[in-house]
Order: C-alpha cells, then structure tokens, then sequence
C-alpha cells in the first residue's frame, strides 16, 4: 500500500529518519510538519521541545495553551483564567505563527533575546493597516502582558482633540480620567449619538476608525461645512451625499459595513448597537432595550454572571475574522443567533447549553407584526434614530476620535 505524506497526503516515498513512522513527499512537508510533528516523534536532544512549540500546537489546534510554562513566557498567565482577552492573545499569535508562518523557534528567539514585542510590531507593520485585523491594535494597548514595566502612553488623540473640545465650550478637562466622568455625566441620548450615528462602531478596526475620522474632519475642520448645515444633514440621513460634496466618499464607503449603514443613518440596525455595549467600559455601559429582546440579554434576567458571558461570547464573535455582523444581524431576524455562534466558535459543552437558552429571541415575527414595526418606525432588529439628532450638540463630531479610542474601547 503506498505511502501518504503526513502534511499534504500526497503519494510519499521519505521516511521519518527519527521514529519512522510518518512518511512524506519533500522536504518541504517534513519541514511545515514538524512543529507538529516533534511532540510524536523520538526525543532528539539536539532539537527538544520548547513553550513556542507548545504554543504553536495551540495555535493550530485553535485552542489555548494550558501548560503553565508556555502561558508564563507569552503573556497569558497575566491574564485572568476567564477573562475573553486571553482569545484576543491568541489571536495574535494564530497571526503571527499561522498567517504569517514565523517559526516557533524564531518567535523563541525574540524572547530570548527581550525583543518579542518589537520584533511582533515590526511583523504587523509590514502589513498593510487593511489586513492587520483586530489583534494587533489590542495588543498595542495590552503589551503589559508581555513587558510588565510598559506604561500605556497618553492618548495620541487626546491632545489633538482637547482644541475642538474647548472651541465646543464643554467642561475643561486636562486627562483621560477627568474626560470620562464629565463623559459619564451626559445623559443616554447624548452618549448614543457619540457612538453609533457617526458610524465608528461600524468600522472592523481602529485603522478605518481613524480614516472616519479623517473624512469628518476634511468636511467640518478643513471644509466649508457649517456645523449646523451638518446637523441638518445628519437629521436628514443625508450624509453619503455630503461625502460626495466633499469628494471623500470613497474613502469612507471602502470601510466594511459602511455604505449599508449609511444608506439609513436614521434607521440602525440593533447588531451595531449591540458591538458597541459589549465593548464599552465598566461603568460606561448602557443597553438599548432593542439590544435586550433581539440578542438574549434580557434573558440572563440581571444575573451578572449571565451577561458577562453573553457579552464575552459576542466579544469573541466580533473578533472572529470569519464573522460577518450583516449575518449576525440575519441570524437575529431569523431567530438563529444561537446555530449562527456555534458555527463560528464552536462553544464549549459547559456553556453551549446555557447560551442556547439565552440567545433565544421572538424571530422571526409574522409577516402582520413585521409591518406593525416598520410603520411605527421601529424597524425589525432595528432601533429608531428618530428625535435622537436634537442631542447632538456642537461637540459631537470631533470629540468622537476620543469617546471610541478611550471610552469605548479602553
């Protein structure tokens, strides 16, 4: 019976020299092989298995490293057993040892050698901003994990920002803490235009945030747009007509989701309200009742433990790069979040059962109920923006870099 390769399966005629029991067609297979490999075959004291190894098996079994050695050198251990970061540390490394294909042992050699963070930037870096995902920007704020002496810097935006917050006549303020309790403070209606009728919480990541933020600013700093002539288009739902008028439409309608979203800024669908609650701060957080009923909040019924689990298993279905919030927000309508999660996660026994149960909704609505909603303006999965415009303020479209950046997001 002819041979397979243990990588590709195709027709293989080179053993294993070390416990010849794998065959393989090249080289070249034996070499992708055998970060997977080494744990099967015989001990070779000239290449023993290292905590890079252990990683990179996690890393391709998409599962977290277990083994205390492993988490002490890359960064988990300082994060709690159940904390949802621990998926986002994982992510990074699928990454870099997956996407990117670094070897296990060239990763060991950064450690070693104290230049593991540096080395993970100069990696990324390299990628356009586009493709870099979600891990990376978190890991620029998280490096802690890796380097316990690194202190967070100021934010960038912060600076930048506190110039159009005066000119607005809000509360002086002169660092992050001060700005969120004044933040804190506004009422809901305020804090909700902030967040989701500009359309940040729409962007995959904080790359497209800042080209958002680019084009509001090229219409209401460098352009000639008045600030009330932009609420009027606001209230309107016209804003995709003042990209055009200031001919940065294509910049902003290259951003994922964002033409769908704009097409009818008054009108929002409740899965991007429900990205930017599970993302907001301890303390900050604020549930729509839309998101309570569509997506199974309401059914944890104020047990604590309840919802941060639903938020955490969201958290993770956001970050999942094969996850799409357009059919998530199917899925609600259709009353299938729950085989829709699954199918991208593959959740846990221990919590499979109780999410079903919480991810339940009334969807889908008979056709009379669905036209009940859409007349009262009420939508389907969906919550009115209707009267929300009076809450703007002359504040709202600068000081969004700062609420997303460091309210929302931490």
């Amino acid at each position: 019976m002819p041979h397979k390769c243990d990588f590709c399966h195709n027709p293989a005629g080179k053993q294993c020299a070390g416990c010849k029991k794998v065959w393989y067609c090249s080289n070249k297979c034996q070499r992708s092989a055998w970060n997977r490999h080494i744990f099967d075959c015989k001990p070779d004291p000239s290449r023993p298995i290292i905590t890079a190894h252990r990683l990179s098996r996690a890393v391709f079994r998409d599962v977290l490293p277990e083994d205390k050695e492993t988490c002490d050198d890359y960064g988990f251990t300082r994060l709690a057993p159940s904390s949802p970061e621990r998926n986002m540390l994982l992510g990074l490394y699928v990454g870099l040892l997956k996407v990117q294909e670094i070897e296990p042992t060239t990763l060991d050699q950064w450690r070693k050698q104290g230049t593991l963070i540096q080395d993970i930037k100069t990696v990324f870096e390299n990628i356009p901003p586009e493709r870099r995902g979600g891990y990376y920007p978190w890991f620029l704020m998280n490096q802690h994990l890796l380097d316990p002496s690194w202190q967070p810097p100021q934010d960038p935006a912060f600076t930048e920002m506190m110039g159009t917050w005066t000119f607005v006549k809000a509360p002086a303020v002169d660092n992050i803490e001060r700005f969120k309790e004044v933040f804190g403070n506004w009422g809901t209606s305020k804090k909700d235009c902030f967040v989701l009728p500009m359309g940040f919480a729409v962007c995959p990541n904080e790359y497209y945030e800042h080209v958002l933020l680019g084009a509001y600013s090229a219409i209401v700093i460098n352009g000639k747009c008045s600030l009330d002539e932009f609420t009027r288009q606001f209230k309107a739902g016209r804003l995709i007509a003042l990209f055009q008028q200031y001919k940065v439409e294509g910049q902003v309608l290259d951003i994922p989701y964002m033409k769908d979203f704009l097409q009818n800024n008054r009108l929002i669908k409740s899965v991007w309200w429900l990205k930017a609650y599970i993302h907001q701060e301890p303390g900050f957080e604020r549930m729509r009742p839309s998101i309570g009923v569509d997506y199974g909040i309401y059914n944890c019924n104020g047990v604590s433990k309840h919802i941060a689990l639903m938020k955490s298993t969201y958290q993770t279905l956001f970050w999942h790069p094969k996850s799409d919030p357009l059919e998530l927000h199917k899925a609600c309508i259709t009353g299938k979040i729950y085989p829709y999660v699954d199918g991208l996660l593959k959740l846990k026994k221990k919590d499979a059962k109780l999410l079903k149960k919480l991810m339940w909704n009334p969807y889908p609505l008979d056709v009379g109920v669905q036209f009940h909603l859409r007349a009262s303006g009420s939508g389907v999965g969906e919550a009115s923006l209707l009267g929300l415009g009076a809450a703007m303020g002359m504040g709202l479209l600068l000081l969004l870099a700062f609420t997303l950046g460091s309210v929302l997001y931490g």
